[in-house]
């Protein structure tokens, strides 16, 4: 009986066969040494790998401490202070200046209005809502006897 030689691990990264001498064991699976660098989080920031003593999770992904701060603002971030949008992280603050509610009774009074579209936060002009109805008026309106 000829001598059948066992078959190797398949890696998970690139489907060849893995060799002992060049296995990296993780998570229940063998990994070529190039396939599992390649494996590794990345930071969604700084596109860096996030190694797990410094990884802070938030929004689905892992960030680096120095790279979990407001995307507007820069300020550091915590779990409490953390709003995300599209992927994107920000603190409460900004958050509700970019994407929050505008106008009378949200955040100040008459007094405080002004003529700020938000264009320096990356709003686009011509989104702003207005009092004009955005549907056909109905037949017969308008018209005076």
């Amino acid at each position: 009986m000829p001598f059948k030689v066992p078959e190797a691990a398949k890696c998970p990264k690139c489907n060849q066969s893995v060799f002992a001498a060049e296995e990296v064991p993780a998570a229940g699976k063998k990994f070529h040494k190039m396939c599992f660098k390649c494996a590794i989080v990345r930071c969604p920031k700084c596109n860096q790998p996030v190694y797990h003593a410094e990884e802070v999770p938030a929004a689905g992904k892992k960030w680096h401490k120095t790279c979990f701060k407001c995307g507007l603002c820069k300020k550091m971030l915590e779990s409490t202070t953390l709003a995300e949008h599209e992927g994107n992280l920000f603190c409460k603050q900004c958050y509700a200046r970019k994407f929050g509610p505008k106008g009378v009774g949200f955040g100040g009074g008459a007094g405080c209005l002004g003529m700020d579209t938000g264009e320096h936060l990356g709003n686009k002009s011509g989104s702003e809502m207005t009092n004009k109805p955005n549907y056909a008026a109905p037949p017969g309106a308008g018209q005076h006897d």
